[in-house]
């Protein structure tokens, strides 16, 4: 029973921070000052899905401008 519970209490704690990492992703208004971690699930499970040299790239582009809202609202509709 202790190890199901440990296994229940790791589960929700990998659960939560997912959720807290896709928030930036998915809430309906964003900010120019909205910010989110290249660390995230979310952005880590896009570079796996467009492979590394092509995340980097992407960075790159988008590095040299800053982000606005129109512009972050465009790469979370492309994830989809």
């Amino acid at each position: 029973v202790q190890g199901m519970a440990f296994q229940y209490g790791k589960h929700m704690a990998m659960s939560h921070k997912i959720n807290s990492d896709l928030q930036p992703f998915i809430k309906e208004k964003t900010s120019d000052s909205m910010a989110f971690n290249l660390n995230s699930a979310p952005v880590v499970l896009h570079q796996e899905f467009l492979g590394r040299d092509s995340w980097i790239k992407q960075i790159g582009e988008r590095s040299s401008v800053s982000l606005k809202a129109a512009e972050f609202q465009e790469l979370r509709l492309s994830s989809h």
